[in-house]
Protein backbone atom coordinates (compact mmCIF):
# COMPACT_ATOMS: atom_id res chain seq x y z
CA UNK A 1 0.00 0.00 0.00
CA UNK A 2 2.53 2.39 0.73
CA UNK A 3 4.60 2.03 -2.66
CA UNK A 4 0.76 3.16 -4.21
CA UNK A 5 -0.13 6.81 -5.07
CA UNK A 6 -3.20 6.29 -3.89
CA UNK A 7 -3.70 4.12 -0.33
CA UNK A 8 -5.52 1.03 -0.43
CA UNK A 9 -9.03 0.78 1.05
CA UNK A 10 -7.72 -0.08 4.91
CA UNK A 11 -5.45 3.00 4.68
CA UNK A 12 -8.06 5.37 3.32
CA UNK A 13 -10.36 4.17 5.83
CA UNK A 14 -7.96 5.08 8.42
CA UNK A 15 -7.23 8.37 7.30
CA UNK A 16 -10.75 9.10 7.18
CA UNK A 17 -11.18 7.90 11.14
CA UNK A 18 -8.34 10.40 11.75
CA UNK A 19 -9.16 13.62 9.70
CA UNK A 20 -12.72 13.31 10.98
CA UNK A 21 -11.63 12.44 14.66
CA UNK A 22 -9.52 15.82 14.36
CA UNK A 23 -12.23 17.98 12.86
CA UNK A 24 -14.26 16.47 15.32
CA UNK A 25 -11.29 17.32 18.60
CA UNK A 26 -11.32 21.39 17.24
CA UNK A 27 -14.92 21.72 17.46
CA UNK A 28 -15.32 20.62 20.56
CA UNK A 29 -12.37 21.75 22.22
CA UNK A 30 -12.62 22.69 25.69
CA UNK A 31 -12.42 26.12 26.90
CA UNK A 32 -13.27 28.25 29.51
CA UNK A 33 -12.99 31.74 30.10
CA UNK A 34 -10.77 32.36 32.87
CA UNK A 35 -13.45 34.74 35.13
CA UNK A 36 -16.22 31.90 35.02
CA UNK A 37 -13.58 29.11 36.59
CA UNK A 38 -15.25 28.17 40.23
CA UNK A 39 -13.12 25.47 41.38
CA UNK A 40 -9.78 23.29 40.19
CA UNK A 41 -9.04 20.09 41.14
CA UNK A 42 -5.37 18.11 40.58
CA UNK A 43 -6.93 14.40 40.88
CA UNK A 44 -3.65 12.68 41.31
CA UNK A 45 -3.06 8.61 42.34
CA UNK A 46 0.41 6.68 41.64
CA UNK A 47 0.64 3.09 41.29
CA UNK A 48 3.20 0.25 41.91
CA UNK A 49 1.23 -3.16 41.46
CA UNK A 50 4.33 -5.43 42.40
CA UNK A 51 5.12 -3.00 45.27
CA UNK A 52 8.52 -3.09 46.31
CA UNK A 53 9.23 -6.74 44.34
CA UNK A 54 11.93 -5.35 41.69
CA UNK A 55 9.36 -5.81 38.33
CA UNK A 56 9.47 -2.23 37.16
CA UNK A 57 6.00 -1.70 36.67
CA UNK A 58 4.88 1.50 37.87
CA UNK A 59 3.11 4.62 36.79
CA UNK A 60 1.19 7.79 37.94
CA UNK A 61 -1.62 9.69 36.28
CA UNK A 62 -2.95 12.74 37.74
CA UNK A 63 -6.75 14.88 36.00
CA UNK A 64 -6.73 18.54 35.92
CA UNK A 65 -10.80 19.07 36.41
CA UNK A 66 -11.71 22.89 36.11
CA UNK A 67 -15.55 23.65 37.01
CA UNK A 68 -16.20 19.74 37.41
CA UNK A 69 -15.04 19.19 33.69
CA UNK A 70 -12.07 17.07 33.09
CA UNK A 71 -9.51 18.97 31.23
CA UNK A 72 -6.54 17.60 30.99
CA UNK A 73 -5.60 13.61 31.89
CA UNK A 74 -2.44 12.59 31.85
CA UNK A 75 -0.69 9.09 32.74
CA UNK A 76 3.38 8.59 33.10
CA UNK A 77 5.37 5.80 33.29
CA UNK A 78 7.31 5.45 36.00
CA UNK A 79 9.00 2.31 35.26
CA UNK A 80 12.26 3.53 34.54
CA UNK A 81 13.19 4.19 38.32
CA UNK A 82 15.33 3.24 40.58
CA UNK A 83 13.04 2.83 43.26
CA UNK A 84 9.84 0.78 42.71
CA UNK A 85 7.18 2.10 45.54
CA UNK A 86 3.43 2.53 45.77
CA UNK A 87 4.66 5.93 47.65
CA UNK A 88 6.84 6.88 45.35
CA UNK A 89 4.46 6.49 42.64
CA UNK A 90 2.17 8.91 44.80
CA UNK A 91 4.18 11.12 45.25
CA UNK A 92 5.35 11.27 41.58
CA UNK A 93 1.72 11.89 41.21
CA UNK A 94 1.89 15.03 43.11
CA UNK A 95 4.83 16.22 41.07
CA UNK A 96 3.66 15.72 37.94
CA UNK A 97 0.50 17.21 38.50
CA UNK A 98 2.12 20.60 39.90
CA UNK A 99 4.71 20.63 37.46
CA UNK A 100 1.69 20.41 34.81
CA UNK A 101 0.00 23.47 36.69
CA UNK A 102 3.74 25.15 37.12
CA UNK A 103 4.51 25.04 33.07
CA UNK A 104 1.44 27.93 32.02
CA UNK A 105 1.61 30.68 33.59
CA UNK A 106 -2.45 31.32 33.69
CA UNK A 107 -2.71 28.06 35.34
CA UNK A 108 0.39 28.83 37.74
CA UNK A 109 -1.74 31.63 39.00
CA UNK A 110 -4.85 29.78 39.99
CA UNK A 111 -6.30 28.85 43.49
CA UNK A 112 -6.31 24.64 43.36
CA UNK A 113 -6.50 22.06 45.29
CA UNK A 114 -5.19 18.49 44.97
CA UNK A 115 -6.59 15.38 45.62
CA UNK A 116 -4.90 12.50 46.78
CA UNK A 117 -5.96 8.85 47.85
CA UNK A 118 -2.40 9.20 49.66
CA UNK A 119 -2.73 9.54 53.54
CA UNK A 120 1.09 9.31 53.44
CA UNK A 121 1.85 12.33 51.39
CA UNK A 122 -1.25 14.22 52.70
CA UNK A 123 0.04 13.72 56.22
CA UNK A 124 3.91 14.11 55.19
CA UNK A 125 2.69 17.80 53.30
CA UNK A 126 0.86 19.34 56.08
CA UNK A 127 3.45 18.25 59.17
CA UNK A 128 7.16 17.49 56.80
CA UNK A 129 8.82 16.77 59.69
CA UNK A 130 6.58 12.85 59.75
CA UNK A 131 8.76 11.75 56.84
CA UNK A 132 11.24 9.20 58.20
CA UNK A 133 12.25 7.10 54.88
CA UNK A 134 14.88 8.73 53.14
CA UNK A 135 13.76 7.88 49.70
CA UNK A 136 11.03 9.91 50.09
CA UNK A 137 12.91 12.91 51.53
CA UNK A 138 13.99 14.56 48.30
CA UNK A 139 10.35 14.19 46.81
CA UNK A 140 8.90 15.93 50.25
CA UNK A 141 11.26 18.75 50.09
CA UNK A 142 9.95 19.40 46.30
CA UNK A 143 6.60 19.08 47.23
CA UNK A 144 7.36 21.74 49.89
CA UNK A 145 9.22 23.68 47.35
CA UNK A 146 6.00 23.72 44.89
CA UNK A 147 3.55 24.87 47.32
CA UNK A 148 5.90 28.35 47.76
CA UNK A 149 5.76 28.76 44.31
CA UNK A 150 1.93 28.14 43.59
CA UNK A 151 -0.96 28.49 45.95
CA UNK A 152 -3.16 24.81 46.31
CA UNK A 153 -4.39 23.09 49.25
CA UNK A 154 -3.56 19.12 49.78
CA UNK A 155 -6.35 16.93 51.31
CA UNK A 156 -7.12 13.37 51.13
CA UNK A 157 -10.19 11.87 49.51
CA UNK A 158 -11.42 8.13 49.10
CA UNK A 159 -10.01 5.74 46.45
CA UNK A 160 -13.32 6.44 44.56
CA UNK A 161 -12.47 9.85 43.89
CA UNK A 162 -9.41 8.59 42.53
CA UNK A 163 -10.66 5.75 40.41
CA UNK A 164 -13.80 7.76 38.71
CA UNK A 165 -11.55 10.33 38.03
CA UNK A 166 -8.01 8.49 36.35
CA UNK A 167 -9.65 4.97 36.06
CA UNK A 168 -7.05 3.00 38.15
Amino acid sequence: CYREVVPCGICFYVIQIFFFSAVWRRRNMKTINRNSITSVELIVDGACPKNGSGEKTMYCSFACVVNGVVMHRERIDLSKLDTQTNNVAEYYAVLYALSYMFKDEGRRSLEFVVETDSKLVVTHYHNNKSCKKEHLKPLLEKLVHASKLMNFKMMHVDREITFGALGH
